[in-house]
């Protein structure tokens, strides 16, 4: 039985080479660069108004402090005409300063201005202000955003910024999910009294595409080996990482682990010492990857947090894997197991003092996944190996 910090440093430490895509930048946020991108023009362009107002000659104001419109400059034209002394142009937020003025004055400060010809100004302001100065953001040939780093809405909006429609970025890979299991039914068909509905599709596709990451559905497997080896060569043609739910533990129906290894895959780890979860295993073949998860849906989502989703980031080339964890205060004593960790879903209440309070959620074991969907997050007890303290329980919310 591997410690699940183990498995966790296991996927943490793949020797794994992310695959290179191109993205249209729109599409881009969420993915991570796979090259240094550097700025293929300077941040402005050229000089521009920051406000609407008029643009004029600061030292014109020592003298003056009505000035004649030559002309309105909109955002998207250019004035190239004479300037002369004590002129100005009306110009608005983001239109080219011409060239000889080196201030603009807010249209707050002005008279006139609605009627154009002359405009008097009842409030100065400094040289140079309200003037956004070519190259002041950055310069031609500046490294805007580094090669691994993660791509953000601001990030993409800077990408375009500058004329960038696609950029190089690391590809999500693809999963196929199968459920297994004789007992298992789909939503919407007639159930047996024996039967139970496949809650694991649902809860593990769906936390994949809340992610971004593709994921495609490969049924239900039966738990006879022909069926199996067939679902393995299905998702060694169509995906990148094949994920199964049920059949990876020590059952007489449980073939997985030792088909695989028939077929080639080297196994990672095999069994964590963790409650709910302990059936699970990491498998690869080439360049392709297989997780076994536990049957039971409370077990299978868990997961999906615990050591999927990591996987699939690793893929893609993050280096923030896993889930973010925080200490607080376990309001009700939580007994360590001898030797597993134990994952409890519970309520978290954030104090005025920023610290967090968590109360259980009274659960019915790893079944019970009604239980874990009215929970915040998860708070992990450590084993008895471990010292634990009830007032810094280190816990991960579940949506963040």
């Amino acid at each position: 039985m591997t410690d699940y910090k183990k498995a966790m440093e296991i996927i943490k430490t793949l020797a794994i080479e992310p695959a290179v895509e191109k993205r249209p930048v729109e599409e881009a946020s969420g993915y991570i660069l796979a090259e240094d991108i550097t700025a293929p023009l300077s941040m402005p362009r050229f000089d521009k108004s920051a406000m609407d107002g008029i643009a004029l000659k600061a030292d014109d104001l020592l003298e003056h402090s009505v000035f004649h419109v030559l002309a309105d400059i909109t955002a998207g034209s250019v004035f190239d005409g004479e300037i002369t002394s004590a002129s100005c142009v009306k110009i608005m937020t983001g239109a080219p300063v011409p060239s000889g003025y080196d201030t603009v004055i807010r249209r707050e400060y002005l008279e006139g201005y609605e009627e154009g010809g002359k405009i008097k100004v009842i409030r100065e302001e400094k040289k140079g202000s309200n003037i956004a100065f070519q190259g002041e953001d950055f310069h031609e040939g500046n490294i805007l955003f580094e090669k691994d780093g993660r791509i953000t809405p601001f990030k993409a909006g800077t990408l375009a910024a500058v004329g960038l429609k696609n950029i190089s970025v690391y590809r999500r890979p693809k999963t196929l999910f199968f459920a297994t299991g004789d007992e298992v039914y789909e939503p919407g068909e007639e159930l047996p009294l024996s039967g139970i509905y496949n809650a694991n599709a649902s809860a593990v596709m769906a936390g994949l595409k809340e992610q971004g990451y593709p994921v495609a559905y490969g049924g239900i497997i039966a738990d006879e080996a022909p069926a199996l080896l067939e679902a393995f060569e299905k998702g060694e043609h169509e995906a990148d990482v094949i994920v199964f739910s049920g059949g990876v533990s020590e059952g007489d129906l449980d073939l997985i682990p030792e088909l695989i290894q028939k077929q080639g895959y080297t196994i990672l780890y095999h069994k964590l010492n963790i409650k709910p979860g302990k059936p699970q295993l990491l498998a690869v073949k080439g360049k392709t990857w297989l997780m076994g998860l536990p049957g039971n849906p409370v077990s299978t989502t868990l997961s999906l947090y615990l050591f999927l989703l990591p996987l699939l980031k690793k893929i893609s080339g993050h280096r923030n894997l896993f889930p973010r964890l925080r200490c607080g205060r376990l309001m009700q004593n939580g007994k360590q197991l001898k030797d597993r960790h134990h994952f409890i879903p519970v309520k978290v209440i954030q104090k005025d003092d920023l610290s967090f309070e968590m109360t259980p959620v009274p659960s019915n074991g790893s079944g019970d996944i009604h239980a874990a969907a009215l929970a915040d997050g998860y708070a992990r007890i450590p084993h008895e190996g471990e010292v634990y303290k009830s007032k810094c329980t280190e816990f991960f919310f579940i949506h963040e």
